[in-house]
């Protein structure tokens, strides 16, 4: 080795050493592999290819949708806008004539139900948009018709509409109708909102039979009141006035154990590890281990006697009792009691409004089914029949 490559740098001795070592030998393959076919690597091009492809498809699909979306949105912003009521809602230019028929022809009963003041509070920063996105799906393209509600942000409440030749102008008024009642609802309060609970205010009339189904059938004393027609019992039951002791006051206890019954069955459903008939308040009458149960439910167990179906037909009936101006009252203070934001609303005491809430619940009881005459004949025939056949066996025997 010379002077020159050890006083070298590092770098340059391991250059030079590389280029001193024996050429390296080609490694030879292992003993017993096959070599790949030249099918086979025609097969695996040709499957990669098609996956580049179809990569290729999709992406260009998905820009075209997007681009298609963002050009709906600048021409339905850029085309003159549809007003009726305080209401405003924006539409593609092929979608403007049945889009403004839909608007004149819902904004009269929108604005008698809610209300031309909650309604502009609601729609204050609001843009009700109809517009059409074409769309290509598995290389056919179709035009989809979709609304929404612009706030400055991204849309809220998309939907598609399904439109044909005769119901075009319905479907676009019961989604402005449904959206409009959606956006007022927002503005509730929050002590409204826990009240009500579950219930929809976009429902276009509440379920009045179903609120009397649970009049009836809720396994509650004061429900049972309320039905007889005690009007404090109806305001306990429907949580309008509080009760100081919920537990006690509005449940007897049957019913305490009923409501327990289900609590513990409802907790155990599907599971294998605990015997559904191991249920401490499952045997009658109620006993000790059952009384236990009773006390570890929380509170809010006996606060709703009456779901959220009753609640609502107790709202709708205090907004049909104030009229034209009823739903802004209700919403003109949302810091007040549910009590006094009812009474506001129909400009009555709340004693009027129970007494008209249960008077149209009494109104939605379902008829009785009634037997006809040949089934009652029918049935007559058959246990003489049966009477027969016995009386001629035992004579027998």
């Amino acid at each position: 080795m010379t002077l020159a490559a050890v006083a070298a740098p590092p770098a340059r001795a391991q250059a030079l050493a590389r280029d001193a070592a024996p050429p390296a030998r080609a490694q030879a393959p292992a003993r017993g592999a096959v070599p790949p076919s030249p099918g086979s690597a025609l097969r695996a091009v040709r499957d990669s290819a098609l996956r580049s492809a179809r990569a290729r498809a999709a992406r260009a699909e998905s820009l075209a949708y997007a681009l298609g979306r963002l050009d709906a949105e600048r021409h339905i912003l850029a085309r003159d806008t549809s007003r009726a009521g305080g209401i405003t809602v924006a539409s593609a230019p092929a979608l403007t004539l049945v889009t403004r028929r839909a608007l004149d022809s819902v904004a009269p009963s929108v604005v008698h139900r809610w209300g031309a003041a909650p309604i502009a509070r609601a729609l204050t920063e609001a843009t009700l948009r109809v517009y059409i996105i074409t769309e290509t799906v598995v290389g056919i393209e179709r035009s989809v018709v979709y609304a929404d509600v612009e706030r400055g942000g991204p849309s809220e409440r998309s939907a598609s509409l399904s439109l044909g030749a005769r119901d075009s102008v319905a479907v676009i008024g019961a989604w402005i109708s449904r959206t409009v009642a959606e956006l007022v609802g927002e503005r509730l309060g929050s002590p409204a909102v826990t009240w009500l609970g579950k219930a929809r205010i976009a429902d276009p009339e509440p379920p009045w039979t179903t609120a009397f189904e649970d009049l009836v059938t809720a396994p509650a004393a004061v429900s049972r009141r309320c039905a007889a027609g005690e009007l404090p019992q109806c305001a306990l039951a429907l949580g309008v006035v509080a009760a100081r002791d919920p537990k006690a006051e509005l449940y007897s206890e049957e019913d305490r154990r009923v409501v327990a019954r289900a609590w513990w069955g409802g907790r155990v459903r599907g599971r294998t590890d605990i015997d559904p008939e191991r249920n401490p308040c499952r045997p009658r009458p109620i006993t000790p281990a059952c009384h236990a149960y009773v006390d570890s439910l929380a509170p809010a167990v006996w606060t709703r006697p009456l779901g959220a179906e009753a609640r609502l037909a107790l709202l709708a009936t205090a907004v049909t009792l104030g009229g034209e101006q009823a739903w802004g009252r209700f919403v003109a203070d949302t810091a007040l009691p549910v009590a006094a934001r009812l009474e506001a609303a129909a400009g009555r005491p709340l004693a009027d409004v129970m007494a008209a809430w249960r008077s149209r619940l009494m109104e939605a009881r379902p008829e009785p089914v009634r037997p006809r005459t040949t089934a009652l004949f029918a049935s007559a025939l058959s246990v003489l029949a049966v009477l027969a056949v016995a009386i001629v066996r035992r004579e027998r025997a």
